[in-house]
Formats: structure tokens, sequence, C-alpha cells
């Protein structure tokens, strides 16, 4: 007699298989994307720095190193009739000016100061080292550099004054030179006005500072269209 056959075991159900897990972002990854706020600062600053390579690139040439002209183009021009100081603003604009003076031929022009300093460099009536040198004063009206150009077209037309040279400080050239050739360009034809500038130091407080607040006044003469000196 045979031996039962053994009941077979039922088969274990296979368990499924678990899904794999998404990797997590590494650190590299997550820093990788651009945040939006960081993307606009980072444009904003982007924008900032062109505007300023791009101020600093036309300041220079406007406000730091206009074209002006040198003793030697002065001196060797012929006979300057009259120098005329600008007031106000850093720089040495008078010790300029008479330096200028003192190496011009003969005869010796006619020094004009607006609004003198009282400094015993000079005084009106004459300077001091320079006792063949008459010098005149005015207020000029108005109390502005336009006010200053005005009285220089005024004193061309009374006087025939041929050829004339404006001292100012460097910052102070460009904007000075259009309204001085509008008004001297009003008052007589075929004269000749030569800039001349005193050196300031842009990167000091004050020459930083007049730098500043002359862009401003500049634009303003630069887009003032008026065909002749009339203030």
């Amino acid at each position: 007699m045979t031996a039962p056959k053994a009941k077979a075991k039922p088969k274990a159900k296979a368990k499924p298989k678990a899904k794999p897990k998404p990797k997590p972002k590494t650190k590299v990854a997550a820093e990788a994307a651009p945040k939006p706020r960081a993307s606009a600062v980072r444009a904003g600053m982007l924008a900032l720095g062109g505007i300023l390579t791009t101020a600093l690139v036309v300041t220079g040439p406007l406000f730091v190193f206009p074209s002006s002209a040198s003793l030697a183009e002065v001196r060797d021009g012929g006979a300057v009739d009259a120098v005329l100081v600008l007031g106000g603003g850093p720089g040495d604009r008078i010790g300029t000016a008479l330096d200028l003076v003192a190496h011009l031929p003969e005869p010796p022009p006619t020094l004009v100061l607006s609004v003198p300093y009282g400094w015993p460099l000079v005084s009106c009536g004459a300077a001091p080292d320079l006792p063949r040198v008459p010098v005149e004063c005015f207020e000029p009206s108005p109390y502005t550099t336009a006010g200053e150009a005005k009285h220089l077209g005024t004193l061309v037309a009374e006087r025939g004054w041929d050829r004339v040279v404006v001292v100012t400080s460097d910052f102070h050239i460009t904007r000075s030179r259009r309204l001085v050739e509008r008004c001297v360009d009003a008052a007589a034809d075929d004269v000749e006005v030569l800039m001349v500038a005193a050196n300031t130091n842009p990167v000091s407080l004050h020459g930083s500072f007049a730098i500043a607040t002359e862009w401003p006044s500049y634009l303003g003469t630069r887009w003032d269209h008026q065909p002749s000196c009339q203030l």
C-alpha cells in the first residue's frame, strides 16, 4: 500500500516591485535655476553700470579734459585785446590769467574781472606785479555766466576788440564757451574768442561737486537755441 503524497505548499505571491524614488535635486542644480528676483537685481545692476560708464565717458571731454587754448596758441596768434576772468567756482582762475598776461606780447591786454574776490593778487585798477596791465571789474547782470557773457559782448561792441581770451575753470569751459560765443557773435563779426582753462582736481570734493552740478546747467544751455545773446 503506497503512502499518500504530501500536499505541495502554495507558492508565495511575488511582492510588487517598488517604484523608483525620484532622485533629489542636487545643490548645484538647485542653485543653477535662476530666481526671478535675483535676475531682476542683476539686470538692474548691469543697466546702472552701463549708465555710469556712459556718463563717465561723456563727462571726460565735456568737463574734465575740455578743448581749450594753450599759452603758445594764445601768444603766437597775435595781440590780445582783453582777458576776461569769469567769477566763482574752484580753481585758480585769477592766477592762471595773471600768468597768461605776463607772457603775452605788447601791448598788454585789458584784464577784466567779474566780481573780484578781493585777493591781494589783483585789484581793480592794476595788478601789483603787472603795473602796465589795466584791470577792470564789473558785476554781471544777471549774476550768472550768461550775464558775464552779455557784458563781454557789450565791451566788444563798444571798444572794437578783435581777439579776446576767457579764463575759467576746466569743468566750466564747455558751457561758458557756448554762452560767450553767442554774445560775442551777436555784438560783432570776426572776433576771435579763446577759452583758457584753470585746472581743477576732478577727484577733490570741490571738483567732484562742481562737475556734478555743471551737468544740469550744461543741458539747459545746450538745448537753449536762442539765435543771439538775448537774456
